[in-house]
């Protein structure tokens, strides 16, 4: 799949991009989902540090987990 700038994608798209462990579909994924991911882990650690952390760390389970989701 080829990906125009300012193209949109959806989820479903996403998903079946990060399984096949397309970067470009991993880096789509994350810029749309890590602000509200960041703002959830914000919720619940004052450190925004440690919360940007743990964000990061959530991506990373996300991404090598991604094949056993099930739409």
């Amino acid at each position: 799949m080829v990906f125009k700038l300012g193209q949109k994608v959806s989820e479903t798209q996403l998903i079946s991009l990060c399984k096949r462990q397309d970067r470009r579909g991993q880096k789509l994924l994350f810029e749309q989902q890590a602000p509200v991911m960041l703002t959830v882990c914000r919720r619940y650690i004052n450190d925004s540090d440690m919360a940007e952390e743990l964000m990061l760390n959530g991506f990373l389970k996300v991404f090598e987990k991604i094949d056993q989701f099930k739409a």
